[in-house]
């Protein structure tokens, strides 16, 4: 099913930025795209435990 996904979304090493990546809807969003096989760089003012591509931190 895992497989499948990834292919039906299609974010297999697509490189994608998301804000807000450190709690919430939008680090669910950065888990999700993790999962899919997605480059994501994730921007944030608060630290980020996921492993993510590159953490931009807004001051």
């Amino acid at each position: 099913m895992k497989l499948y996904l990834k292919k039906l979304f299609g974010y297999e090493g697509k490189k994608v930025v998301i804000t807000g990546s450190a709690s919430g809807m939008s680090k669910s969003a950065t888990e999700l795209l993790l999962d899919l096989g997605a480059e994501v760089y994730a921007i944030d003012i608060n630290p980020i435990d996921l492993p993510v591509k590159k953490l931009i931190k807004q001051t």
